[in-house]
């Protein structure tokens, strides 16, 4: 309000900036790159398929008089299991690797909205003391702040709340 009246100039953190810029920007190229390594997973497996169907198709025309038709039936079984070997290194060394990269990005907006709500708090009740639990079901996390707990000037931490609040911040899973 005081910005709009010309009262006050508008500060920023110019290192602030360029991190969330930074942030935001690793966000969005990881979240690419883990759609493209899904769609490459799946390429990779619509390969495999084909090159079975290629396989089978030579078993049934190659002829029994033919040399080679025992090496042929050891090639597919190779290939079958390179392609297998293939699909699931790719999944696990890559795949699960940018899982769990870009779900950290989730948590790190989580913390950052948790350090926004307790910077409010902080501001308008400094001199009280709460309680914040954390909580987790299946598709959601969430934090519950207590009311303010009256304790006696000399008295030690609280570490349960007394009646939790409607103030909660919570994150879907996505």
């Amino acid at each position: 309000v005081l910005q709009k009246l010309g009262k006050t100039v508008e500060t920023k953190d110019e290192r602030f900036e360029q991190s969330a810029g930074n942030f935001y920007q690793q966000q969005a190229e990881g979240h690419k790159l883990y759609k493209d390594l899904k769609n490459f997973l799946s390429a990779v497996k619509v390969m495999h398929e084909s090159s079975k169907r290629v396989s089978e198709t030579l078993q049934e025309i190659y002829s029994s008089e033919w040399d080679g038709q025992e090496e042929l039936k050891a090639i597919v079984g190779n290939n079958d299991l390179l392609w297998e070997d293939y699909e699931e290194k790719l999944a696990d060394q890559a795949l699960r690797t940018m899982e769990n990269y870009v779900a950290q990005f989730s948590e790190i907006k989580l913390n950052h909205s948790l350090y926004e709500v307790m910077s409010k708090l902080e501001k308008q009740h400094s001199n009280k003391v709460f309680v914040v639990k954390g909580m987790q079901s299946s598709s959601r996390r969430s934090l519950v702040i207590s009311s303010p707990i009256r304790t006696p000037a000399a008295s030690s931490p609280v570490t349960s709340p007394t009646s939790p609040s409607a103030v909660s911040l919570t994150s879907e899973s996505g």
